[in-house]
């Protein structure tokens, strides 16, 4: 007869299954950001919160290209599940003006290069170069933000216009410092690239 109830002995290994998922997720997430250490992308920093080592906090700072000069704050979402589920959430904080990035929420297209997370061929590293390089080069097919690849299709000087008013929003957003700020997300005030 089953009541329902799970026996001590099942709920103990359970309870230990648990911790060693979460001991295995954060060993393997800690390990992406030794990666990131010993091989960093080049205009990208990135913390690890405080609260929680799924959420990491980042600069990107954007050398050449249309968007020269620009400085822009990302948040990055590890999943529960990370590395065998989905591609980790990459949320830029404000105001970027780009074909690959959501114009209300701030969400980057990863699904254009990562339509399926493979644990033995993605990285972190992987998608911090694919962030970098949206700005460097400017793909408008299947994008977030319709009117920025119609702008960008359209000519760049129509669009630049735009590009340099989203980059001066997002420095004016970072030096008054608006918003709550978590203890170790980076600050970017100051900061050049």
């Amino acid at each position: 007869m089953d009541s329902g109830r799970k026996s001590p002995l099942l709920l103990q290994r359970e309870v230990q299954l648990c911790a060693y998922n979460r001991f295995f997720l954060e060993s393997t997430v800690m390990a992406e950001y030794a990666q990131l250490l010993t091989h960093p992308v080049p205009g990208v920093y990135v913390l690890p919160s405080d609260d929680s080592p799924l959420i990491w906090y980042g600069l990107m700072f954007v050398r050449t290209g249309m968007y020269q000069g620009a400085v822009f704050k990302f948040t990055l979402s590890i999943p529960m599940n990370y590395p065998d589920g989905g591609c980790p959430a990459f949320d830029f904080q404000a105001g970027v003006f780009h074909p690959l990035v959501h114009a209300e929420t701030g969400e980057l297209d990863t699904k254009k290069e990562f339509q399926r997370w493979r644990r033995d061929v993605n990285h972190l590293r992987n998608l911090f170069l694919y962030a970098r390089n949206i700005f460097y080069s400017i793909d408008t097919a299947h994008t977030l933000n319709g009117e920025a690849a119609r702008l960008y299709a359209g000519g760049h000087a129509t669009c630049t216009g735009n590009l340099v008013c989203s980059q001066l929003h997002q420095r004016s957003r970072q030096v008054q410092g608006q918003g709550a700020r978590e203890h170790h997300q980076l600050p970017a005030s100051g900061l050049e690239p």
